[in-house]
């Protein structure tokens, strides 16, 4: 009875045993059919992966490229003043308004002139009662004269009659002195254009205070206009002056001709400014833009590719996508490295690792890497060649 309690357990504990080694069994066998199976998923793409269309274009070389510059600047008047009193004072009158054509020497204000008014009058009676003092001694002169050539007066009176005269005289000179002073200080009272064109502003009205030198009104020359473009000083060098060279303002295409250039570097945008003649009859107004264009020629071969074919490289390079041969008999994607010249909106102007007529990929570059194979299908539009 002992020896069947004591079999029992033992046998239980040796099924357990076979139980686990089975379970371990099964467990190890399953796990390596599944690494078998991700391994074989793996593969299996890179044997049948199918090649990706891309539109491509063949490279087109050129041995020089010209462009169409543009440089911006401002349409001005020639002349331009701001116009005030020298001297200060209360202002009598303004006769002249914003967009006012006004004339050369024309009155546009004038200061309270009656306290100066009133001196000089003063001043002409006191010419006038030198006049008479001067007509005076004149005549005692020539009496005593008349007198001691007859030895009828001592030459003393004639001296002092002399005297008399040039005193009259002084006092005529400076009368006459005081009153030319006071016609300019009411002359300086008035504010006169001193070149024919549009008054483009008025800071004061009537009744106001005006301070010396104080700027009232501006004034720009009618009808005489320039253009001031600034210019890179190797384009300053091309220009010539007296030539006629096409300019756009608003839209509007015309010819200007270059009067000077300036030939002084700004430290701001480092350009020349070149100043060039705008014809009156185009009726552009002072403060409008103007765009001189100018063709440049770069003597450096290259081709032209859109914007969308290139993707940044290291050290300021950029790189394209050339489409090549593959050892598998299919088409693949190489990388190759460009340097831009010349760049525009939505093309460049390059040079690289590439042949003239080699295929390049034009855009969707960011579904592509480095030895992928594809299927070129060449592209139609003609925009990104030369």
């Amino acid at each position: 009875m002992s020896d069947v309690q004591t079999r029992g357990p033992t046998m239980a504990r040796g099924l357990l045993f076979l139980l686990v080694i089975f379970l371990s069994i099964v467990g190890i066998g399953i796990f390596i059919l599944v690494q078998r199976g991700a391994t074989a998923g793996v593969n299996v793409p890179s044997e049948v992966a199918r090649p990706i269309s891309v539109n491509v274009t063949p490279v087109r070389y050129s041995s020089e490229l010209e462009i169409q510059e543009q440089y911006s600047g401002l349409v001005m008047a020639r002349r331009s003043s701001s116009l005030g009193f020298e001297a200060g004072g209360r202002i009598a009158e303004i006769s002249a308004d914003i967009g006012d054509q006004v004339a050369e020497g024309q009155v546009l204000a004038r200061l309270d002139t009656r306290s100066l008014n009133a001196r000089l009058q003063a001043s002409e009676a006191q010419i006038s009662e030198a006049h008479a003092s001067l007509q005076l001694a004149q005549a005692t002169l020539d009496r005593q004269a008349f007198l001691v050539e007859r030895d009828l007066l001592s030459g003393q009176s004639f001296d002092e009659a002399q005297t008399q005269l040039d005193a009259a005289t002084a006092r005529l000179a400076a009368a006459e002195a005081q009153a030319d002073t006071l016609r300019v200080q009411i002359e300086l009272s008035r504010i006169r254009a001193p070149f024919s064109g549009v008054i483009t502003q008025r800071l004061a009205d009537e009744g106001a205070i005006a301070a010396p030198g104080q700027s009232l009104l501006s004034l720009v020359e009618a009808g005489v206009m320039e253009a001031r473009i600034g210019v890179p000083s190797d384009v300053a060098s091309r220009l010539i002056v007296g030539e006629a060279y096409p300019m756009e303002t608003n839209g509007q295409s015309y010819d200007v001709t270059l009067r000077a250039i300036t030939g002084v570097i700004e430290t701001t945008g480092r350009t020349v400014s070149a100043i060039f003649d705008v014809p009156a009859d185009q009726g552009i107004s002072p403060g409008a833009v103007a765009r001189l264009s100018m063709l440049q020629q770069i003597d450096q071969p290259g081709f032209w590719i859109p914007v969308s074919a290139m993707t940044e490289a290291n050290r300021g390079l950029w790189s394209v996508y050339a489409v090549i041969d593959g050892d598998d008999g299919r088409k693949h994607i190489e990388k190759r490295l460009v340097d831009i010249i010349h760049s525009e909106a939505d093309r460049a102007f390059v040079r690289g690792a590439l042949q003239d007529g080699d295929l390049f990929v034009m855009e969707g570059l960011q579904r592509l890497v480095p030895g992928v194979a594809v299927t070129p299908v060449l592209y139609t539009d003609t925009s990104a060649e030369s």
